[in-house]
């Protein structure tokens, strides 16, 4: 091969060794042995699949790192490793001057780390003599693809490390930086991949359903790989893998293509065999709302049966973004129905619910008892079907797949089926037009009761400013119930906040609201039963804390992480919570956090805008300076908030009530006089000891600061907090926070105690916020 001249110089990856001896067809990278720029070096895969080693691709003369395909004579890189510098770590990169300009980290050392490149074309990092399996990997290719997916290799979320595993493509042929497209394993709603330019969906496979997708044109097994969607408590992911000995890769193209090649040994060159979008139907809702697209037929576009155009001159011009609408309204409380629709592409399911457990007459039944809900369909079409899916917004980007699609129903007007349809009765009691507006089950006062013990008092697990919370016990389900209270600071606004912003929304970090109760005065929520509660009794108690080692922490700052990315990027409503704090974070059985309390949330209409009040709310020690000074909030006031629980849940400490001995500071002060001595680690909970990963301690707190900045503009998105904190990127440097003043000295920007009652909602004219 003729090296191209290189700009960079001559690079090296090695293991924390300067003694350079040259090897040829080996599969590993060990302290002694390295891998040198020039033609004759590579390493090679026990097997001889895979090969590495470095390249430059098209026409480029930089340098990069990558693994390909050893036997075929048309090279194909299939993994990169891009020239950056990071901290050190396992893996280093150096120049033909000794410099390291790129390395790897790990949260754990070994005496004799080796990197191996197996024949699945995975190059692992582990200690020299120890098996590949994932306990005994410091670090794996696998978990940093770029374009490429490999049989064996996971799309998708380990939900214990946090880490997402997607594709990007690359910028162009050229230059493998990340370009415009990725795609992803959606782990929101139930499980579906989704391709997105930037942030915007422009492809969706529907959701699997046991045997595909259910977006797959063709439902007939393919005898080369098998495909799937696996799912359990600690991950989810797609993957595929080969039923023969052909040579297959799944990869992502710079224009947003997704193309499945295998290798054709007559033609001696790749050969295509799936491309996804297939057509234009393939593009996300391209008919809107209750639109259905069939590639078949001329316009693509068209209403399904029973539903008319929602503006029907727009229609005529080939605009389809505004969909379709029922021919016949809704009445839900006179009774609708569901109509069977067959061969459909299962819409969106980032806004739905499913049950695995459930069966389709069960399913109907769950459906039919909650008005917001606008269609369902079985999760598993195998065996004749099984599971639950139920759809609670309108449905989006449905298809027509006359060779593929499963059956869907519809929620219909009664009229539209006449009497051989569903007549829609429910055993739920609901109360005026309250079922449709809130979109949730409603119970009535004696059903609330009797699961309650007549709210008896040994029943009860807590006090909020909402009013009393109660365990109980509905249909052998434990629920939360909580009851407003007559002296309640919260009133009916917040009351209808919470059911209205809580019903809509669906994510594994959002506690989960399962139904209402209206009645006379009485008005009362019901929510899944978290048994560890409120995470502030944890963190800031001196016994429980120690429940929560450092593992515990990092899983949980990660899950609030995912869960406020949720609410201001990923929901249909972009939400503000606007009280984020640690006990308004519960905690599941299994230790995953869940943000409550929406009592005080708000619409943002625009990413980061936000909007003016003269109504401040929220918390003592969370607000952000521009909120609490002159009532402008947005999605940077809760990213604040999310920083200041950061440095909590590493500290132990609370930023309202703790001041450091020495410096009068509160936490966020103290945070950030140690990070700018270079001294972060000090920060750490002392009951934690030894036991806790360095390099994760020090970033978790980088972010922290991050996020506390006293300019909202400085502070990162929620999207870019999850990613620093679960990737290697060099970490920016954090500005002066917001609030971290001497905590007993007035100052300007200063506020006390006294100017604000300590409950979750503070009601305070902004006229008196002015700062003294």
């Amino acid at each position: 091969m003729n090296v191209p001249e290189v700009v960079y110089g001559t690079f090296m990856l090695v293991f924390f060794s300067s003694i350079y001896l040259c090897f040829c067809a080996t599969d590993i990278i060990t302290r002694i042995d390295f891998l040198k720029d020039d033609e004759d070096n590579f390493i090679v895969s026990r097997g001889g699949t895979f090969e590495m080693g470095f390249f430059s691709p098209g026409k480029s003369n930089i340098r990069y790192v990558g693994i390909w395909y050893k036997n075929i004579s048309v090279r194909t890189v299939v993994t990169t490793g891009m020239l950056k510098v990071i901290e050190p770590g396992i893996l280093v990169l150096l120049n033909d001057t000794n410099n390291a300009v790129w390395s790897t980290n790990t949260s754990r050392s070994v005496q004799n780390p080796v990197a191996q490149l197996l024949d699945s074309g995975n190059l692992v990092v582990k200690q020299s003599g120890h098996g590949v399996s994932d306990g005994n990997l410091l670090r794996q290719s696998f978990d940093h693809p770029t374009n490429t997916l490999l049989p064996g290799m996971k799309l998708g979320w380990n939900f214990v490390t946090g880490r997402e595993v997607y594709l990007s493509s690359w910028k162009n042929e050229e230059d493998p930086a990340p370009g415009d497209y990725t795609y992803h394993c959606d782990p929101s709603g139930y499980p579906q991949n989704i391709m997105k330019k930037g942030s915007d969906a422009v492809y969706r496979s529907g959701p699997w359903n046991g045997r595909s997708f259910s977006g797959s044109q063709n439902s007939r097994e393919c005898p080369y790989y098998t495909i799937g969607v696996f799912t359990s408590k600690t991950e989810l992911y797609f993957g595929y893998k080969l039923t023969s000995s052909v040579i297959v890769r799944l990869i992502l193209s710079q224009n947003g293509v997704l193309q499945l090649w295998t290798w054709g040994d007559g033609k001696q060159d790749w050969v295509p065999f799936l491309l996804i979008p297939a057509d234009n139907c393939d593009t996300y809702k391209l008919c809107g709302a209750y639109g259905s697209c069939n590639s078949q037929d001329f316009p693509v576009c068209g209403c399904l049966d029973k539903f008319v155009p929602n503006n029907s001159e727009a229609w005529k011009k080939t605009d389809w973004s505004g969909g379709c609408v029922r021919r016949t309204e809704l009445n839900c409380l006179k009774g609708d129905v569901f109509l069977k629709y067959s061969h459909i592409k299962l819409p969106d399911t980032r806004n739905s619910w499913s049950n695995v457990t459930l069966t389709l007459e069960e399913c109907k039944d769950f459906c039919s008892k909650n008005c917001s809900c606008m269609a369902y369909s079985n999760t598993d079409i195998r065996n004749g079907g099984s599971g639950c899916i139920l759809w609670l917004e309108d449905l989006l980007d449905i298809q027509q797949e006359p060779n593929g699609g499963q059956d869907i129903y519809i929620r219909m007007a009664a009229s539209e089926a006449g009497s051989s349809g569903l007549n829609g009765s429910s055993k739920m009691d609901y109360s005026g037009s309250c079922a449709e507006e809130l979109g949730i089950p409603l119970f009535d006062l004696s059903t609330i009761m009797k699961a309650t013990n007549n709210f008896s008092i040994d029943r009860k697990i807590g006090e909020g400013g909402f009013g009393p919370v109660y365990k109980g016990i509905l249909e052998g389900q434990e629920i939360a119930v909580k009851r407003l209270s007559r002296t309640s600071t919260q009133g009916e606004n917040e009351f209808m906040n919470e059911v209205v912003y809580i019903a809509k929304l669906q994510h594994r970090n959002l506690l989960k609201i399962l139904g209402c109760c209206i009645e006379g005065e009485e008005k009362i929520l019901m929510y899944e039963y978290l048994p560890n509660g409120s995470f502030d009794s944890f963190i800031f108690d001196e016994t429980q804390t120690e429940v929560l080692d450092w593992p515990k922490r990092f899983h949980i700052i990660n899950g609030i992480a995912w869960g406020l990315k949720y609410l201001h990027q990923d929901s249909q409503l972009r939400i503000i919570h606007r009280d984020l704090k640690a006990n308004n974070i519960l905690l599941d059985k299994d230790m995953n956090p869940k943000i409550s309390d929406f009592g005080l949330a708000k619409i943002c209409e625009e990413d980061d805008v936000g909007a003016m009040t003269n109504r401040v709310v929220g918390t003592h020690g969370y607000l952000s300076p521009e909120y609490a000074l002159y009532g402008k909030y947005s999605v940077k006031s809760d990213v604040l908030s999310f920083g200041i629980l950061v440095l909590e849940i590493i500290s132990g400490k609370s930023n309202r009530k703790s001041c450091h001995p020495d410096s009068n500071l509160n936490l966020v002060g103290h945070a950030w006089n140690l990070y700018k001595e270079g001294r972060s680690t000090e920060l750490l909970d002392e009951c934690l000891g030894d036991s806790y990963s360095t390099y994760e301690v020090v970033r978790s707190i980088g972010v922290g600061l991050l996020c506390v900045q006293q300019c909202p503009e400085d502070r990162p998105s929620m999207s870019s907090a999850v990613l620093m904190l679960n990737n290697e990127g060099v970490l920016p440097l954090a500005k002066q926070p917001g609030f971290y003043i001497e905590g007993n000295a007035p100052s300007s920007g200063a506020f006390s105690s006294s100017q604000y009652v300590e409950s979750t909602v503070t009601e305070t004219p902004i006229t008196i916020l002015t700062a003294r």
